[in-house]
């Protein structure tokens, strides 16, 4: 069975990950990929912290927030948007 891989668990994670990161006041959209590529759900998180803060402290704070919720995702499993932020 895959960490994420009912829909009922995979709102159970988003809660309880927005929940920590609401604690840190990090503002967060959410969305989920299928998995492909990999063999598992991804949560791909967005945050308006990547661009004021920057990335290295958007990610600390999503793995505390991560860490905080008790989520034990596969590597991977929670993810900052990759994609190239707008300037």
């Amino acid at each position: 069975m895959s960490w994420a891989d009912t829909e009922d668990k995979r709102k159970a994670i988003e809660q309880k990950l927005k929940t920590q990161t609401s604690r840190r006041q990090m503002d967060t959209v959410t969305r989920w990929k299928e998995p492909s590529p990999q063999p598992y759900w991804q949560l791909i998180v967005d945050s308006s912290w990547i661009d004021s803060l920057g990335r290295e402290t958007a990610q600390r704070t999503l793995d505390d927030s991560i860490e905080e919720a008790g989520l034990y995702a596969p590597i991977n499993g929670v993810v900052l948007d990759p994609r190239p932020r707008a300037k």
